[in-house]
């Protein structure tokens, strides 16, 4: 180690050997290149020049101290300027300068301190004679070949740069480098986000349109979806087009014997099958409409060619089931698809209960019932305004005296341009379409004011309205039949309300309860049409009822009279028994009159003994009555 006389006298002297020196090596300062000092500067020594210290002060009287672990600790407190300076061998410096930054940074100056004495030092208890064969090798050894050493370890060695020197050197490109990898990272993240936003949100609008598209059951397009695109497919091309109603037979007695999930699994088959079929022939679209009813438009040569396909031939279903097409070949493009839809529909529900052949055609007789409809709906609420609706009343007679004992009120429609319309027409089409309670609201009034002109003629008899089924489910009925006979000073008992068998039959719970209510509010019940239904036997038991209107249509029957005429008079006797007053209607000739006089039947109403006659005829009738 190198070592001066006074640092061997300050630390070493006690404790180790020490040869003669072999090498004077010259001090040197390292300093920043343009360095300024002032009266206050600092120096960076390494710890083991502690000995000489008096040197530095002497020399630089001003200056503080900093120690270092060594010199190249001692150069880096230079370069970062914690130092103003640091003093080093010669030969030590100039290996050190040479990492990254510090020769371009810092430089070499000569200063006049004293040479380091480079010695062997030894501990004590070496063999002394180890130091005086060391002390004769140097005295061999020319000065030299003792430098041309000292510079092949010390400045002859290349510095050899660490990773951290390697970054330090190159720190700019580095930097640059990633600064732009970092850019272009960042680029690609904020591409791939995007890309990631751009798929999130086609997937959520895929989602969303496919939920407020397609059917969730079957996969296939829903009705409303089913009505744009299929515009747009009629818009778009010239080709000749069939819509096509599809429904299943049967569809319900499925659900019963095999429950809803079958029912499901065979709906779903069906949609898989259409749309296969959609998506193998152009323009062609199909929907589920509900339920098990469904829509296919398709260019008529596809049709033509694909009639006879029996789609349920390989479903695995011990059940007879078939389907039931209605085919509308659509001549004018024009027409919203909706009438489309309904005119194929009305194709197939012209062959309900056949099961020979499945498909029909639609037809102008169809056209003609559809247009008829919808002239009743769009014309009712003005015919009823305008009072085209006429109230007709038909009597009803005491068999034995041939005296009235009240009536029925009826209605006829005397249209402008269609003259007389039966209410056999229009009913229908109001029921089916819940207009009829405007009808019955009307038809009500308008009997409870011709019931309030009789009892104004002392000669007021009951007159009976009809109540059909829709009215069950409105919002206090009792109370608005019983308000409406009070509005015109009028009994409960005074307006009979007649209603058919065949609304007894379903939604028992709650047509008893409200026919309950009735009755204890004073209102006396019809069960109009008995015997034209199902089940009427076993509804006397339970059903909430006064009279019986006993359809005379047994009567009408041309095979074993005897046998219709046996039921009549069972049910008479029946209706004795049970306490029931008994009416029956639909009698229409003498020997009919004469059959019913000897079974003790009482009442009766046909055209034996009036047809309905306008609300005029009948107060004269009931006057020559009373």
């Amino acid at each position: 180690m190198g070592v001066t006389k006074d640092e061997y006298s300050f630390h070493m002297k006690s404790q180790y050997h020490i040869s003669k020196s072999f090498l004077d090596v010259n001090q040197v300062m390292i300093a920043r290149k343009n360095e300024v000092f002032d009266n206050q500067y600092t120096i960076a020594l390494t710890k083991n020049h502690t000995g000489y210290e008096s040197q530095v002060y002497s020399k630089y009287p001003d200056a503080k101290v900093l120690y270092c672990e060594n010199m190249n600790a001692c150069l880096k407190a230079v370069y970062s300027g914690q130092a103003n300076m640091t003093i080093g061998d010669a030969y030590s410096v100039k290996y050190y300068i040479q990492k990254l930054g510090f020769e371009d940074t810092l430089d070499i100056y000569n200063i006049l301190l004293e040479p380091i004495q480079l010695c062997f030092v030894g501990q004590l208890d070496n063999n002394p004679v180890l130091m005086n064969i060391i002390d004769k090798t140097i005295d061999s050894l020319s000065n030299k070949e003792i430098e041309r050493i000292v510079q092949t370890y010390t400045v002859g060695l290349k510095y050899e740069y660490s990773l951290l020197d390697t970054i330090y050197q190159n720190r700019t490109s580095i930097t640059f480098v990633a600064l732009v990898i970092i850019i272009i990272l960042v680029i690609i993240g904020q591409s791939i986000k995007k890309r990631t936003e751009l798929f999130m949100q086609k997937r959520e609008t895929e989602i969303l349109r496919e939920k407020a598209e397609l059917d969730r059951l079957t996969g296939i397009y829903n009705q409303s979806t089913f009505y744009e695109k299929a515009r747009e497919i009629l818009n778009q091309n010239e080709e000749d087009f069939c819509l096509i109603y599809m429904n299943i037979n049967r569809f319900q007695v499925i659900n019963d014997l095999y429950g809803i999930e079958e029912g499901d699994r065979l709906l779903a088959y069906i949609g898989k099958y259409l749309k296969d079929y959609m998506n193998n022939h152009s323009h062609t679209l199909v929907c589920r409409l509900t339920t098990d009813h469904f829509l296919i438009l398709t260019t008529q040569s596809e049709y033509k060619k694909n009639k006879k396909i029996d789609i349920l031939k390989d479903y695995p279903l011990d059940f007879n089931s078939a389907l039931r097409f209605g085919i509308y070949f659509i001549e004018d493009k024009s027409l919203s698809v909706h009438i489309m839809a309904d005119r194929a529909a009305m194709a197939a529900k012209s062959i309900k209960n056949r099961y020979i052949n499945q498909a029909e055609v639609y037809n102008e007789e169809q056209r003609q019932i559809i247009l008829q409809e919808q002239m009743i709906m769009d014309e009712i609420q003005t015919a009823i305004l305008q009072e085209d609706i006429l109230i007709y009343v038909q009597p009803k007679y005491d068999i034995e005296n041939n005296m009235i004992i009240g009536g029925e009120a009826l209605v006829r429609w005397l249209h402008p341009k269609h003259g007389l319309i039966s209410p056999s027409v229009f009913i229908p089409v109001l029921e089916k379409n819940g207009l009829i309670t405007q009808l019955d609201d009307f038809v009500w009034e308008k009997t409870c004011q011709l019931l309030r002109e009789l009892k104004n003629m002392h000669c007021l008899l009951p007159i009976s309205i009809n109540i059909s089924r829709l009215n069950f489910y409105r919002n206090h009925l009792p109370l608005l039949l019983l308000d409406l006979v009070h509005k015109y000073e009028l009994q409960p008992q005074d307006l009979h309300l007649e209603i058919t068998e065949s609304v007894y039959s379903k939604d028992t719970e709650v047509i008893y309860s409200v026919i309950e209510e009735l009755q204890q509010l004073g209102f006396v019940i019809l069960m109009d049409d008995f015997g034209s239904g199902y089940s009427s036997l076993s509804m006397l038991k339970d059903a909430p009822v006064d009279i019986i209107k006993l359809d005379m249509g047994f009567l009408s029957l041309k095979d074993d009279m005897k046998r219709s005429y046996a039921i009549i008079e069972a049910i008479v006797d029946l209706s004795y028994t049970l306490d029931l007053s008994l009416i029956v209607e639909g009698v229409e000739t003498k020997e009919q009159v004469a059959f019913l006089q000897k079974i003790h039947a009482q009442y009766a109403q046909g055209y034996y003994f009036s047809k309905p006659v306008p609300v005029k005829d009948y107060i004269n009738l009931c006057l020559e009555n009373h």
